[in-house]
């Protein structure tokens, strides 16, 4: 089972659409999975302010993600995000895992995917890891927690990616009860 809720991203210079899901989830694609019982909500009540926020939930099997892919002037750029991520694993005796994760995908000029920078909460048995294009920020509790990284500084944790190829960012929520 994996419970996901995030409000409000921003860039320092405001290049997401829709950040605060005020509008919905206009601007954002969404891609499932296999399983049933996934979960996508936009509502004000997750968090004690009066804005609105997403609520994604992943029952069972494979994934679920809600994204936007936005142009970036250059790399100097300051990511933020208010949010809390929680995964739970249904039976912890079983090898079975989960995870859930706020991503920046990298991407070039054309949108090939370069790396990518997780925030993640995950259960004991996943084992991904960190990997020159794959940098985890671990997020080790279940609280609303405020969240914010150097783009610049960041690609630096990523020795395979040249950061002045990069052009676009997919700005990703993501869950995942397999496949980690």
């Amino acid at each position: 089972m994996i419970f996901f809720i995030i409000v409000n991203f921003i860039f320092n210079q405001q290049l997401i659409l829709n950040g605060d899901f005020e509008d919905s989830l206009n601007y954002w694609q969404l891609l499932h999975g296999t399983g049933y019982y996934d979960t996508v909500k936009v509502a004000p009540f997750y968090h004690p302010d009066p804005d609105n926020e997403v609520y994604l939930y992943k029952y069972d099997a494979d994934y679920i993600k809600l994204f936007q892919t936005v142009n970036i002037p250059h790399i100097y750029l300051r990511f933020s995000f208010s949010g809390k991520l929680l995964a739970k694993e249904l039976n912890p005796s079983a090898p079975y895992f989960a995870f859930s994760s706020v991503i920046l995908e990298y991407l070039d000029e054309e949108a090939n995917y370069l790396g990518r920078t997780m925030f993640i909460y995950k259960t004991p048995h996943c084992s991904i890891a960190n990997n020159p294009y794959q940098h985890l920020i671990e997020v080790t509790d279940t609280l609303w927690n405020d969240y914010s990284i150097n783009l610049f500084e960041e690609l630096g944790n990523l020795p395979g990616i040249n950061p002045f190829d990069v052009k676009k960012i997919r700005v990703a929520l993501f869950d995942s009860t397999n496949g980690c």
